[in-house]
């Protein structure tokens, strides 16, 4: 089924676990909200193991005018029959996708961690751990263009069959900046700039460096051990053809980035825990760790 909004929707703290659509193929196993000239917040969910016959196994955010955005929800194990598995969103959307947990998420084709296609103005893809996906972890579909501009930024992609696809049309342009993308590489034609990235594998441009990014051992949050290549590699701005990119202010976690030095790659910035943290087993927290915080 669909959810049809009108001015502005809220989906959030809610567990959204083995459902199945039967429907065409705009409709996803999870969320299928389609509207225009909406604003909608899909935040803190989880959503598990939600299956589509054809598209989109998460989530599918359609609508001319439509403002989306997607944040801290963990997305795991989701599946599509064709395409798709993991958060879509298109036809001139705005996308902001921050802070999410994408795991093991399935389908035929490969698209199966973040897509978006047909999108204008800006849309934005930060601090998101993308891991274990067959095929791309962030994709930029043929259809990216209408004068739209991306910013794919601080983002952890580790263990994908590809990692950045980014195919943007004459009058669209994609910024793709502090990533870290491990064990697969990137694809990208058109208008898109790549600068301060560790990519396994190697991407020429400004910055971007080829090594192993030396992740915490069995951690599936891929915090960066003292000695990776990553920690105060990236840039808190750069200027882009013109374009004035800036590094978000907090990670994955929520945590400041250092304000006065340079940020890491990736989306969870390195230094000492103080708070609560939360510990992952099997990508679901199940106990809590209160550090030392004075």
């Amino acid at each position: 089924a669909s959810m049809e909004f009108c001015g502005t929707g809220r989906i959030v703290n809610n567990r959204i676990i083995g459902n199945t659509s039967m429907f065409g193929a705009g409709f996803s196993g999870g969320i299928p909200a389609w509207s225009e000239n909406i604003s909608i917040t899909i935040e803190g969910n989880l959503f598990q193991r939600n299956h589509a016959t054809q598209n989109c196994g998460t989530m599918n955010i359609y609508g001319s005018g439509t403002t989306a955005y997607i944040r801290k929800n963990v997305i795991i194990d989701n599946s599509a029959d064709i395409q798709l598995g993991g958060v879509v969103a298109g036809d001139s959307s705005i996308v902001i996708v921050e802070q999410n947990y994408l795991s093991r998420n399935t389908s035929t084709i490969n698209y199966n961690g973040i897509y978006l296609w047909r999108t204008k103005k800006n849309n934005v893809i930060m601090n998101n751990i993308i891991t274990n996906h067959s095929g791309y972890g962030i994709g930029l579909g043929s259809g990216f263009g209408l004068t739209s501009r991306a910013q794919i930024m601080n983002n952890t992609i580790v263990g994908n069959t590809n990692g950045i696809d980014a195919n943007t049309s004459s009058n669209s342009t994609a910024y793709v900046m502090n990533n870290i993308v491990k064990n697969a590489g990137v694809e990208f034609s058109g208008n898109v700039f790549a600068s301060n990235n560790l990519v396994e594998g190697g991407y020429a441009g400004t910055g971007n460096i080829d090594a192993d990014a030396l992740f915490v051992a069995n951690d599936s949050l891929y915090h960066l051990t003292p000695s990776s290549p990553c920690i105060n590699k990236g840039v808190n701005t750069a200027t882009v053809v013109g374009i004035v990119l800036t590094a978000p202010f907090r990670d994955y976690f929520g945590t400041v980035r250092p304000p006065n030095s340079t940020p890491d790659m990736g989306a969870v910035e390195d230094g000492t825990w103080t708070g609560v943290r939360e510990l992952i087993s099997n990508h679901l927290p199940n106990s809590f760790e209160l550090s030392q915080n004075y």
